[in-house]
């Protein structure tokens, strides 16, 4: 596959799970490093992890829920 994304950088937040997971592997087959933003550390982190199998890199930044 054609690294389109190679050395750019995307913030997805809510990516631990759903729509948000699905984005954050599909931009890291494209090449892209992803910042994985989520309220879910064990998740967020599970992903970082899978993300990391591909070209780009990941990492997580816990965010808080402001909805209390």
């Amino acid at each position: 596959m054609e690294q389109l994304l190679k050395g750019k950088t995307a913030i997805i937040t809510g990516a631990s799970s759903g729509i948000g997971k699905s984005t954050a592997i599909l931009l890291a087959k494209n090449g892209a490093n992803i910042v994985v933003a989520d309220i879910d550390e064990k998740q967020g982190k599970t992903v970082v992890e899978k993300l990391k199998s591909h070209e780009g890199d990941a990492i997580f930044v816990k965010v808080e829920n402001i909805h209390r």
